[in-house]
């Protein structure tokens, strides 16, 4: 039995195994093998999925190409993510727009960070003051 990373959890989301299929041609046709997903259970599995089980709705799971951190935010729950990617600034606006319609991002952050032509985070040691 595999064991998992300490905290991790699958969310409800499907996991697979992947299974190699020998399938033979006919009338003079190539032999060919096809790679094919089988659901398992996450302790036999090789992939997660983004789809929920039971479900029509996805929550992302993203193979990210680039480093990134994430830092837990002073709201328990909530996180800063640090992408350590140069972009221009219409390149960041059009990453932020579609974080806002995919309700990842508030809109009100989005609409702070276009007045200031930037993004602004607490550092990660700095706390939130609460009344």
């Amino acid at each position: 039995m595999k064991k998992l990373p300490e905290g991790f959890d699958t969310g409800g989301r499907i996991t697979y195994g992947v299974d190699t299929v020998h399938l033979r041609g006919g009338y003079g046709e190539m032999d060919w093998e096809e790679e094919r997903l089988t659901r398992r259970h996450y302790q036999s599995a090789t992939l997660i999925s983004s789809r929920l089980a039971d479900s029509k709705l996805h929550m992302p799971v993203i193979d990210i190409d680039i480093p990134v951190r994430l830092y837990p935010s002073s709201t328990e729950g909530h996180f800063h993510l640090y992408i350590d990617k140069q972009m221009t600034w219409r390149q960041y606006r059009r990453v932020l727009r579609a974080l806002v319609r995919a309700g990842v991002v508030e809109r009100g952050y989005y609409s702070a960070s276009w007045h200031r032509r930037a993004t602004h985070l607490r550092l990660p040691w700095i706390k939130k003051e609460t009344d």
